[in-house]
């Protein structure tokens, strides 16, 4: 989560996601006081019990969704480490490409509203699956590239 989004996300009392020892948690913004973002890039307040907190932005999320995704995908390594690209950079960059251990080569990609992940070996496709371009397809899709990517071909 960026600055501008957490400063709007406060604006307009919206709940964030945090993950903390690997769980997630919701945190509703409309029931703090004293809240601040610090020169430390963190979102300070005071919750309802009067227990004042701190979060980095960095371990924020706009929803459940995102954490989600961050919690079963940034950290996924074999020798090699998989991408771990959010919805927003995966729409910059249109296309993901990796090996997995028996050496097929995958590639999560989209054209014009087609989520594509394709699968193959010299230079042939043996299985693709498709979607539409969606952000819930997107972490489908990603589910299924990750898993192909740990080996489950």
């Amino acid at each position: 989560m960026t600055r501008e989004e957490l400063e709007k996300a406060i604006k307009n009392g919206e709940s964030l996601w945090y993950i903390f020892m690997k769980e997630i948690f919701k945190i509703e913004i409309k029931k703090h006081i004293n809240q601040f973002i610090s020169r430390d890039n963190e979102y300070c307040y005071t919750d309802e019990k009067k227990v004042d907190r701190c979060f980095s932005i960095e371990v924020l999320f706009k929803t459940q969704a995102e954490a989600e995704h961050y919690l079963h995908h940034a950290n996924v390594e074999r020798v090699e480490k998989l991408p771990f690209l959010t919805w927003e950079e995966f729409k910059n960059k249109e296309r993901i490409t990796f090996t997995t251990p028996t050496r097929f080569i995958c590639a999560l990609s989209y054209l014009d509203n087609i989520l594509t992940l394709s699968v193959g070996k010299n230079n042939e496709c043996t299985r693709r699956f498709v979607w539409d371009l969606t952000e819930a397809n997107f972490y489908k899709a990603y589910d299924e590239a990750v898993r192909l990517f740990k080996g489950d071909v």
